[in-house]
């Protein structure tokens, strides 16, 4: 089952928050993630409403809360403490970024709070290693660097790589691309006419891969895809042009205000890593919820029930879940495909 995320906080320029990061909230899993949202959503809005002007300062937009704090750490603290206080410990906390709106593309630099001064990429990259090792509760941030900077983007993830395995990095914008601009942007090359035994070779080979990186996630806004076959094609490319790392994508429903659950289908039918369902509390936030409980119990239950014919299974489906089996048998037949081609190579 794909983890889910759930915002509880946001922040930006766009909801006169002094917060520069667009999204705060929480990472759950498991069959009881309606309850445990309603859990740590009741205490951040406790400590939300204790300030000077109560409940009555609280701001609410899309199912979530917007930042009542000054700053990234503060609002971090907030969700911390909830997790604390849930006693919920598999929570986690994610963080949207969206560092695009921060970047200034003259000076190539990015506007953060508190700062006398832009931060370059590598003053972003030790920003973001000192915020995750004080925050060990953070092990997801999306869109960490702007899609302008692919230096940045290389920097950061091989950093946290090597200091932070345990923290996820997604990314946005390589889901727009076709199969060759993603391959273009994440595998990386050889430099040619120096061998690796060669003194200068790790200097040409980090010369020759500059704006190459690998993201653990791939993040598909259901909205803006034109089919679903469109997420076959993007897990192929995605597949294809792994660096012994696997890249998977995770599912996006932020901007999605209907009770549609097909984001959960989707990302079950997929194996998605994460799937956003965007706020906590309206109507048609928690119907996914629900959904995403009712397809963990059905899981659960066919592990330990006696098997069933196949026959039986379609007879029960419902539409999407013959969605999901179709995109499957497609996902599968080209698998089988390619093992066959490689096989005739040997």
């Amino acid at each position: 089952m794909p983890k889910l995320m759930i915002t509880c906080l946001r922040g930006g320029k766009a909801y006169g928050s002094k917060v520069k990061f667009a999204r705060f909230g929480f990472i759950l899993e498991g069959g009881k993630v309606t309850k445990d949202v309603r859990t740590l959503y009741g205490l951040v809005r406790k400590q939300l409403g204790s300030g000077k002007q109560g409940e009555a300062g609280l701001k609410f937009v899309s199912g979530s809360l917007i930042c009542a704090s000054d700053t990234i750490g503060e609002s971090v603290k907030v969700l911390e403490e909830a997790v604390k206080n849930s006693g919920l410990s598999e929570a986690k906390i994610f963080i949207t970024c969206n560092a695009g709106d921060l970047y200034n593309e003259t000076t190539g630099k990015y506007e953060m709070e508190g700062a006398k001064s832009l931060f370059d990429s590598n003053q972003m990259t030790e920003y973001y290693v000192k915020f995750l090792t004080d925050h060990p509760l953070v092990i997801y941030l999306e869109n960490p660097m702007s899609d302008k900077d692919l230096v940045g983007w290389r920097t950061l993830t091989k950093r946290l790589g090597r200091d932070k395995p345990e923290v996820s990095v997604g990314c946005g914008f390589l889901s727009g691309y076709s199969a060759e601009k993603v391959a273009e942007a994440v595998v990386e090359k050889k430099p040619e006419g120096v061998e690796e035994e060669q003194k200068e070779y790790a200097e040409k080979y980090e010369e020759e891969n500059k704006t190459k990186f690998t993201p653990q996630v791939v993040i598909a806004d259901i909205l803006k895809l034109e089919t679903a076959t469109s997420l076959l094609d993007l897990d192929k490319a995605l597949e294809e042009c792994k660096n012994d790392k696997r890249i998977t994508i995770g599912l996006s429903d932020c901007d999605n205000e209907t009770a549609d659950t097909t984001v959960i289908d989707l990302a079950v039918g997929l194996g998605s890593r994460y799937v956003n369902v965007s706020g906590m509390t309206t109507y048609e936030h928690i119907s996914k919820l629900a959904r995403y409980e009712a397809i963990s119990a059905e899981l659960s239950h066919c592990r330990s029930a006696t098997p069933v014919s196949y026959t039986h299974l379609r007879a029960h489906e419902t539409v999407l879940d013959l969605v999901c089996r179709l995109l499957l048998e497609k996902k599968n037949k080209k698998k089988k495909k390619k093992k066959k081609k490689q096989n005739r190579k040997k």
